[in-house]
């Protein structure tokens, strides 16, 4: 604002300045975003301005920048994320099994995938897919000759994904169902090699309620 004589009148109490510096306090040493895993991404702050912990929702911490300014911004505590249920934002532990408790989808599909729900207040992997130990996680299932993005798509041991198809490892076929391969045991082999063959092949593993057994 300027004066007739063309000064510039300064803020009341520097108002306005004291306004902005606490605006920059308050949320440029914060990140709202914090890297999850797996390159997904979850929100860790509420953006709720607190002085102590008790200002904070409940599974949240009172978090100050450095050096303290005094005032901080409430976040999530470790393992925990935003979720915004009924026009109210809390923070909710995040699931990182197969049968973890859960209350929301959210919950199981920041670990386990999107192919993941909570089911009966227990982390699940969806119908159609299922889940790789190794990983972690649920994947869509491809049966021994579907398509398929991943190996981890395919179901079974000794299986990949080769060329956009579940294939078996060299040396092996898809038995019957699809689901599991097979030691290749060839013509004038006695039947006791076949027998040791089948029985050093592992059994398959259960896949979302998909289990094959060879006896």
């Amino acid at each position: 604002m300027l004066f007739s004589g063309g000064h510039t009148k300064p803020y009341d109490n520097n108002f306005g300045l004291l306004v902005v510096l606490q605006l920059i306090c308050f949320f440029v040493p914060f990140s709202s975003v914090v890297p999850g895993a797996r390159g997904q991404a979850f929100v860790r702050r509420t953006s709720s301005v607190c002085r102590v912990d008790s200002e904070c929702p409940t599974n949240a911490y009172c978090e100050h920048s450095n050096p303290p300014t005094g005032f901080g911004i409430c976040s999530c505590l470790q393992g925990h994320f935003i979720l915004t249920h009924n026009f109210t934002r809390e923070c909710i532990r995040f699931a990182t099994a197969i049968g973890d408790y859960c209350q929301y989808d959210d919950q199981c599909q920041y670990v386990l995938s999107t192919d993941s729900e909570c089911r009966a207040n227990s982390c699940q992997c969806r119908e159609g897919t299922h889940y790789v130990e190794r990983e972690r996680r649920c994947y869509k299932t491809s049966y021994l000759g579907q398509y398929c993005r991943l190996t981890n798509n395919c179901i079974g041991d000794d299986t990949y994904c080769r060329d956009g198809v579940c294939v078996c490892a060299v040396g092996k076929h898809s038995n019957a169902a699809r689901n599991l391969c097979l030691p290749d045991v060839y013509l004038g082999e006695s039947a006791t090699a076949m027998r040791n063959a089948l029985r050093n092949t592992r059994s398959a593993t259960t896949f979302a309620g998909v289990a094959s057994v060879i006896s």
